[in-house]
């Protein structure tokens, strides 16, 4: 069981400007932990075009609140390919484009 200040009481997600900012009381279902890639310099990172993305792939984000993500926010899976591109460690990702069920 957890305490959030997550919902806003219909079941979205609560503003950071909300009048009431009491946690609610909820059950823990799904939760995810995720630990970020860190980002490419523009030009590094849309190189192969829409929507392929390249990402370090030898470096995270610190860890903080983002870490932890409910699993209805999870957009979708992808495939990769690991490669060094200008003496750095990279991942290529291209979205599938289906949602996770």
């Amino acid at each position: 069981m957890i305490l959030a200040h997550w919902s806003d009481g219909d079941c979205k997600i609560a503003g950071c400007n909300a009048v009431d900012l009491t946690p609610r009381p909820g059950q823990i279902e799904n939760f995810s932990k995720v630990i970020w890639f860190t980002e490419l310099d523009e030009s590094l990172k849309n190189m192969y075009g829409k929507p392929v993305e390249v990402w370090r792939s030898d470096s995270f984000e610190r860890e903080g609140p983002a870490v932890f993500i409910p699993v209805q926010r999870i957009k979708s899976k992808f495939v990769y390919a690991y490669k060094t591109i200008k003496s750095k460690k990279v991942i290529i990702v291209c979205p599938r484009d289906r949602y996770l069920v």
